[in-house]
Protein backbone atom coordinates (compact mmCIF):
# COMPACT_ATOMS: atom_id res chain seq x y z
CA UNK A 1 0.00 0.00 0.00
CA UNK A 2 1.68 3.13 -1.31
CA UNK A 3 1.10 6.62 0.77
CA UNK A 4 -1.95 8.26 1.81
CA UNK A 5 -2.40 10.62 -0.94
CA UNK A 6 -5.87 12.21 -0.30
CA UNK A 7 -6.68 13.98 3.18
CA UNK A 8 -10.22 13.79 4.02
CA UNK A 9 -9.97 13.13 8.15
CA UNK A 10 -9.55 17.15 8.11
CA UNK A 11 -11.41 20.02 6.62
CA UNK A 12 -9.94 21.61 3.01
CA UNK A 13 -8.86 24.54 5.47
CA UNK A 14 -6.58 22.41 8.14
CA UNK A 15 -5.72 20.26 5.15
CA UNK A 16 -4.08 22.77 2.93
CA UNK A 17 -2.05 23.96 6.44
CA UNK A 18 -0.43 21.46 7.24
CA UNK A 19 0.48 20.09 4.06
CA UNK A 20 2.51 22.90 3.93
CA UNK A 21 4.39 20.77 6.47
CA UNK A 22 5.18 17.87 5.25
CA UNK A 23 7.95 16.21 4.65
CA UNK A 24 7.16 13.41 2.08
CA UNK A 25 7.54 13.84 -1.43
CA UNK A 26 4.15 14.06 -2.51
CA UNK A 27 1.95 16.45 -0.30
CA UNK A 28 -1.66 14.82 0.44
CA UNK A 29 -4.24 16.80 -1.43
CA UNK A 30 -6.80 18.41 0.91
CA UNK A 31 -10.63 16.80 0.04
CA UNK A 32 -12.16 17.38 2.95
CA UNK A 33 -15.53 19.34 3.85
CA UNK A 34 -14.97 23.45 3.83
CA UNK A 35 -14.60 24.55 7.53
CA UNK A 36 -13.51 27.42 9.31
CA UNK A 37 -10.04 29.15 8.37
CA UNK A 38 -7.31 28.12 10.25
CA UNK A 39 -6.16 30.71 13.16
CA UNK A 40 -2.45 32.09 13.42
CA UNK A 41 -2.35 34.06 16.46
CA UNK A 42 0.81 35.46 17.82
CA UNK A 43 1.72 36.44 21.59
CA UNK A 44 4.25 38.34 23.27
CA UNK A 45 5.47 36.84 26.46
CA UNK A 46 3.85 34.27 28.76
CA UNK A 47 1.25 36.16 30.50
CA UNK A 48 0.20 37.31 26.95
CA UNK A 49 0.27 33.33 25.63
CA UNK A 50 -2.33 32.57 29.00
CA UNK A 51 -4.88 35.51 28.62
CA UNK A 52 -4.79 34.68 24.61
CA UNK A 53 -5.39 30.99 25.23
CA UNK A 54 -8.44 32.10 27.99
CA UNK A 55 -9.87 34.51 25.06
CA UNK A 56 -9.65 31.44 22.80
CA UNK A 57 -11.34 28.99 25.20
CA UNK A 58 -14.32 31.82 25.90
CA UNK A 59 -15.28 31.92 22.27
CA UNK A 60 -15.09 28.30 21.54
CA UNK A 61 -17.40 27.72 24.12
CA UNK A 62 -19.57 30.74 24.63
CA UNK A 63 -19.72 31.93 21.39
CA UNK A 64 -19.53 28.81 19.14
CA UNK A 65 -20.84 26.39 22.02
CA UNK A 66 -17.75 24.13 21.34
CA UNK A 67 -18.42 21.24 24.33
CA UNK A 68 -15.25 21.39 26.27
CA UNK A 69 -14.60 17.52 25.79
CA UNK A 70 -14.25 18.50 21.81
CA UNK A 71 -11.77 20.65 22.56
CA UNK A 72 -7.68 19.59 23.25
CA UNK A 73 -4.41 22.07 23.78
CA UNK A 74 -1.11 20.78 22.58
CA UNK A 75 2.30 21.52 23.36
CA UNK A 76 5.44 20.91 21.53
CA UNK A 77 7.04 19.97 25.19
CA UNK A 78 5.78 17.50 27.97
CA UNK A 79 4.13 18.59 31.49
CA UNK A 80 6.63 19.78 33.04
CA UNK A 81 8.23 22.30 30.46
CA UNK A 82 5.09 23.71 29.75
CA UNK A 83 3.95 26.91 31.18
CA UNK A 84 0.17 26.36 30.13
CA UNK A 85 0.00 22.87 31.33
CA UNK A 86 1.75 24.17 34.15
CA UNK A 87 -0.43 26.60 35.36
CA UNK A 88 -3.31 24.11 34.96
CA UNK A 89 -6.21 26.98 35.26
CA UNK A 90 -6.80 29.37 32.79
CA UNK A 91 -9.45 31.93 33.15
CA UNK A 92 -11.62 29.68 35.54
CA UNK A 93 -11.13 27.00 32.38
CA UNK A 94 -9.39 23.99 34.26
CA UNK A 95 -6.62 22.20 32.01
CA UNK A 96 -6.55 18.34 32.75
CA UNK A 97 -3.69 15.88 31.43
CA UNK A 98 -6.27 13.24 31.56
CA UNK A 99 -10.00 12.80 29.83
CA UNK A 100 -11.93 14.49 33.30
CA UNK A 101 -15.73 16.06 32.84
CA UNK A 102 -15.47 19.44 33.25
CA UNK A 103 -12.16 20.17 31.90
CA UNK A 104 -10.01 21.11 28.63
CA UNK A 105 -7.46 18.28 27.65
CA UNK A 106 -3.96 19.56 27.64
CA UNK A 107 -1.15 16.93 26.47
CA UNK A 108 1.44 17.01 24.58
CA UNK A 109 1.79 16.36 20.32
CA UNK A 110 3.83 13.60 20.74
CA UNK A 111 1.26 11.94 23.38
CA UNK A 112 -1.57 12.71 21.74
CA UNK A 113 0.03 11.69 17.98
CA UNK A 114 -2.82 8.86 16.40
CA UNK A 115 -5.63 10.59 18.13
CA UNK A 116 -7.84 13.74 17.34
CA UNK A 117 -10.66 16.24 18.35
CA UNK A 118 -12.76 18.61 16.29
CA UNK A 119 -11.10 21.50 17.63
CA UNK A 120 -7.25 21.61 18.49
CA UNK A 121 -5.62 24.34 19.42
CA UNK A 122 -1.60 24.44 19.16
CA UNK A 123 -0.37 26.33 21.64
CA UNK A 124 3.62 27.76 22.95
CA UNK A 125 4.98 27.66 19.75
CA UNK A 126 8.18 30.28 19.37
CA UNK A 127 11.39 28.81 21.92
CA UNK A 128 11.95 25.93 18.92
CA UNK A 129 13.83 26.31 15.52
CA UNK A 130 11.33 26.49 13.26
CA UNK A 131 12.82 22.93 11.76
CA UNK A 132 11.21 21.06 14.96
CA UNK A 133 7.90 23.17 14.38
CA UNK A 134 6.98 21.53 11.03
CA UNK A 135 6.63 18.34 12.97
CA UNK A 136 4.83 19.68 15.60
CA UNK A 137 2.74 21.73 13.19
CA UNK A 138 2.19 18.95 10.71
CA UNK A 139 1.19 15.85 13.62
CA UNK A 140 -0.39 18.47 15.74
CA UNK A 141 -2.01 20.07 13.64
CA UNK A 142 -3.92 17.27 11.65
CA UNK A 143 -5.21 16.01 15.06
CA UNK A 144 -7.76 19.06 14.33
CA UNK A 145 -10.73 17.45 12.48
CA UNK A 146 -12.88 21.09 11.82
CA UNK A 147 -11.05 23.65 13.90
CA UNK A 148 -7.44 24.30 14.38
CA UNK A 149 -6.08 27.35 16.48
CA UNK A 150 -2.12 28.45 16.53
CA UNK A 151 -0.41 30.10 19.04
CA UNK A 152 2.80 31.05 18.29
CA UNK A 153 5.13 33.82 19.68
CA UNK A 154 4.70 36.95 17.36
CA UNK A 155 7.95 36.35 15.65
CA UNK A 156 7.06 32.92 14.87
CA UNK A 157 3.18 34.11 13.84
CA UNK A 158 4.09 36.25 11.70
CA UNK A 159 6.49 33.62 9.63
CA UNK A 160 3.91 31.04 9.57
CA UNK A 161 0.99 33.23 8.37
CA UNK A 162 3.64 34.20 5.52
CA UNK A 163 4.53 30.41 4.77
CA UNK A 164 1.13 29.58 4.70
CA UNK A 165 -0.90 32.38 3.68
CA UNK A 166 -3.21 32.28 6.22
CA UNK A 167 -4.30 35.77 7.53
CA UNK A 168 -4.16 37.75 10.95
CA UNK A 169 -7.17 37.66 13.02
Amino acid sequence: MGPISVNLRNTKEIGEFVSVFYKGEQKPIARGPEGEPVEILGYGGEEELEHLLAVVLRNLVEEEHVPLQDIVVLTPSGAGKSRLRRTAKVDGYRLSETVEPGTVLATSVHAFKGLERPVVILAELGDKHLEDLRDYLYVGGSRARNHLVVLAAEPVARELRAITGVTGP
